[in-house]
């Protein structure tokens, strides 16, 4: 059977005339921050608040800061709200004493509790109207390494270190099928609750390595092949996969040049990581660097995965949880590498651009949604302000925050780089860790004016 085409409309009817729409901000700190809730018991992170076991969230009061902390973004300008699930799967929720469909049902809640807040705005704000476009949900997913809770979706090292010292796998890394099995369940979850309906957007966020990329949109394949040869319809959302850098470079994950370590399907050659001293100087170099980036561009938007075409493909790829001064120079590169990928292949490129006209696909949506700033301090466990956190200029003030970042989408909607062509279908901007309601309405009064 011949899959139906994902529906966009209401995920593009959120970009306005300049092709900009709004993210929310982060909800974990949010909730730590503006409605001082304790995160750090267990795995589960904001997903800890959706159970009522534990006194400071029983009767309701867990939920109810969820439902409140979606319910003020989308007060505060917000037209996509993304699910307390980031680090909600199967396995973490076993790793705290949860049976599978008790993980399940509370996995869903979570989808839930976002449709009740939409539903809540809906009804009491005066902007909503049917000229109005309405809110959508995403469902917020962390990579692979956000389930081993040892914050690895900052380093993209993967090693279990939650397993004792004695267990042979505790030092070894995760196969790509390996992670595409943990993502595979973990959206099979989603899929078969009745909650997946209320849905807008998939997103895979903070993802640390370019091979789970690959890993994630190999998931996705399985489930929709899976569906098509048992003749079952799949309600298929857009998709879009976001990455974590902890510099304008390259993401932390392999600690060697991409470009020579991964093979073309995207398995790593650790053998190589001796060497890795010896080719810094050629690694560091700018043709090798932007290499590793069309590489990472091409996983996510290609419309082939593994030399097959797709039956799931990625409507967008994002930068998020990191530094708002390396947008700009990260934003650059990814530009660059579309640019590139979308030449012909006697130009070098891959005349992606015409392939996924071909498939149906509009060019990539772009999502932008850096921290707020600061730097987290694992030893004396506070928040500090960064040296060079002003390198973008202005101060460190929700307007300062919320102006360099609209002014950064502006200038990639309206093509104003002359060496650059227009390559995307819109830009949406946000808020990771430490940006709030203030930081949302900010970038809602900076795109108006």
């Amino acid at each position: 059977m011949t899959a139906a085409p994902i529906d966009h409309g209401a995920l593009e009817a959120l970009l306005d005339s300049s092709r900009i729409g709004i993210l929310d901000g982060g909800l974990a700190t949010y909730l730590e921050d503006g409605l001082n809730f304790d995160l750090s018991k267990g795995p589960l992170w904001s997903a800890r608040l959706l159970d009522e076991k534990e006194p400071d969230v029983s009767n309701g009061k867990g939920q109810k800061g969820i439902f409140d902390a979606h319910l003020h973004y989308l007060q505060a300008g917000a037209g996509i709200i993304g699910t307390a699930t980031y680090q909600a799967s199967l396995e973490s929720f076993a790793r705290a004493n949860y049976d599978q469909p008790s993980a399940s049902h509370l996995m869903s809640k979570a989808v839930d509790l976002a449709c009740q807040a939409v539903h809540s705005y809906n009804d009491g704000s005066a902007a909503a109207s049917t000229s109005t476009p309405q809110p959508i949900i995403s469902l917020s997913l962390g990579p692979y390494g956000a389930m081993l809770s040892n914050g690895a979706e900052y380093t993209g090292d993967y090693r279990p270190t939650f397993l004792p010292e004695s267990d042979p796998q505790r030092e070894q890394q995760p196969s790509l099928e390996q992670m595409a099995a943990f993502h595979q369940r973990r959206i099979e979850a989603f899929i078969a609750q009745p909650s997946w309906q209320d849905v807008g957007v998939l997103a895979l966020e903070t993802v640390p390595r370019a091979d789970e990329a690959l890993a994630f949109r190999m998931a996705l394949e399985n489930i929709a092949r899976a569906h098509q040869q048992q003749g079952r319809s799949l309600d298929r959302k857009p998709v879009y996969i976001s990455m974590a850098f902890p510099d304008d470079r390259r993401l932390p994950w392999p600690p060697l040049k991409l470009s020579s370590a991964v093979d073309q399907q995207g398995d790593i050659d650790m053998s190589q990581e001796d060497d890795a001293d010896d080719d810094d100087d050629a690694a560091d170099e700018e043709g090798a660097v932007q290499e590793e980036m069309n590489w990472l561009v091409q996983i996510v938007t290609d419309t082939q995965v593994q030399g097959q075409d797709s039956l799931w493909p990625i409507s967008g790829i994002g930068i998020n949880c990191t530094k708002p001064y390396l947008l700009p120079k990260l934003t650059h590169r990814m530009s660059a590498s579309l640019a590139t990928l979308n030449r012909p292949a006697s130009q070098g490129g891959m005349n992606l651009e015409s392939r996924r006209n071909a498939a149906g696909l509009h060019k990539p949506l772009l999502f932008l949604y850096p921290d707020g700033g600061l730097v987290y301090d694992a030893v004396r466990k506070i928040w500090l302000t960064p040296s060079n956190a002003g390198d973008l200029g202005g101060d460190n003030s929700a307007a300062s925050w919320a102006s360099n970042l609209m002014k950064l989408a502006k200038s990639i909607t309206s093509a104003s780089d002359a060496n650059l062509p227009d390559v995307w279908r819109g830009v949406f901007v946000g808020g990771c860790c430490k940006s709030g309601t203030d930081e949302i309405r900010a970038l809602c009064q900076c795109r108006s004016s």
